[in-house]
């Protein structure tokens, strides 16, 4: 069953040895996200082991709260300090749509 929110993927692709500092400017995005942004649900992000690949997870319960994200200072600051030098690759970002599936807990 489809629902209102908004759903986001970003994949980024570490510059070799940038992972970890990646994750770290990741984390520290994500607790400003939490603190900041009461229309984001959800912002989680994992790291594939094998290629250091990072997959980003938001979810926002509608426009107005993605626009507020993108718009965030905390955002434009991850943007040009946190990434500059550390991508091998642009990130690769696109707004998905639940079409079925379930989410315990």
């Amino acid at each position: 069953m489809a629902d209102s929110f908004i759903y986001i993927v970003a994949r980024l692709k570490p510059a070799e040895g940038k992972t970890d500092e990646l994750v770290q400017g990741l984390s520290e995005l994500a607790s400003e996200v939490e603190k900041n942004e009461s229309g984001c649900v959800s912002y989680q992000f994992f790291v594939n082991e094998a290629d250091g690949e990072i997959a980003i997870f938001e979810i926002y319960k509608d426009q107005e709260a993605v626009d507020a994200h993108k718009n965030s200072s905390h955002f434009k600051e991850a943007m040009k300090v946190g990434m500059e030098g550390k991508l091998a690759a642009p990130p690769n970002i696109q707004v998905i749509h639940k079409k079925g599936g379930f989410r315990r807990g």
